[in-house]
């Protein structure tokens, strides 16, 4: 199809009339144009020039490539549509004697009003499988990440935000909603909207398993450093992996463009608070970047 569309480019170039324009002006604009063939063919295939291919694009295709990554440090899990960040949720890990991996895992499906099996581990020996409803550990969704590794809703809302699970991490129930409502829309081929309705709003006793078209990526990350706007955050060493952070705060601010030598590192604090966030505005950390015009300049790199 490319080879076609070039050709129809090809017969476009070759209608414009030789006489209206001088030998030079002919020679120059024939030469820019080979120079530019493999851009004229790139932009050729977008769909929204051929409408009448687009048949033969699956929606896979046309959606841009979601990714979730899950800082430990700060509790949080941010889904990416590309590049582009477009959600962030509050969400629970593992305790200290119950860690959450670090790694790459992956999402390929996930279970509304899924029902909860003990694993077979000393803390759930007592427990007893338990069917969807308000006493169930994992709330109205779970997505499986692979090996024992889950995120799913909860129980106990109050939990988010701290060390609190036995290793996966759970979210609160409209944010577990919100997040699987647009892995449904786009990237699911489920429309049954009274089925979905009926799973959002009422503990059904049947789970219900959707596969996604595509296998996602789910990076877990324990970043102790970021920037965000004008201010470097600083997140705690929740399991005593990171003590030392300067390594960290250099490759932030290098990504931005500042480099070592221009950061005062003796304004970060010597001692971190085991649980709080610390905040340092840029302006006090990078040399010469008091003015408004400089602070604008960075924030936007």
């Amino acid at each position: 199809m490319p080879a076609l569309r070039f050709i129809l480019f090809s017969t476009l170039f070759s209608l414009i009339p030789l006489s209206a324009l001088s030998a030079n002006q002919h020679s120059n604009i024939y030469q820019q144009w080979l120079n530019q063939r493999e851009s004229i063919e790139a932009l050729v295939i977008l769909p929204e020039l051929f409408p009448w291919d687009n048949a033969n694009t699956t929606a896979a295709e046309t959606i841009t490539a979601p990714s979730i990554k899950i800082n430990l440090t700060s509790r949080q899990l941010t889904l990416y549509e590309g590049s582009k960040d477009i959600a962030r949720y509050a969400v629970a890990i593992g305790q200290r004697r119950h860690k959450t991996p670090i790694g790459p895992r992956s999402l390929n499906k996930l279970i509304l009003n899924p029902w909860w099996y003990p694993p077979d581990s000393e803390w759930a020996k007592d427990a007893t499988d338990t069917p969807p409803g308000p006493y169930n550990p994992l709330g109205k969704v779970k997505f499986p990440l692979g090996g024992k590794i889950l995120l799913h809703g909860t129980n106990k809302p109050w939990s988010v935000g701290r060390t609190a699970s036995h290793g996966c991490m759970r979210m609160k129930h409209s944010h577990v909603i919100a997040l699987a409502d647009w892995l449904l829309e786009k990237h699911a081929d489920i429309r049954d909207e009274k089925l979905l309705k009926l799973h959002r709003e009422h503990w059904m006793r049947r789970s219900h398993e959707v596969k996604l078209h595509q296998e996602i990526p789910v990076e877990i990350v324990y970043q102790r450093v970021e920037l965000e706007n004008d201010e470097l955050i600083i997140y705690p060493d929740v399991y005593g992996f990171r003590p030392e952070i300067t390594h960290e705060v250099i490759d932030a601010l290098a990504l931005v463009g500042v480099p070592s030598h221009e950061a005062d590192l003796s304004k970060l604090p010597s001692r971190f608070p085991k649980r709080e966030n610390v905040h340092i505005k840029l302006r006090d950390l990078v040399k010469g970047l008091g003015s408004p015009d400089n602070m604008t300049q960075l924030a936007s790199q």
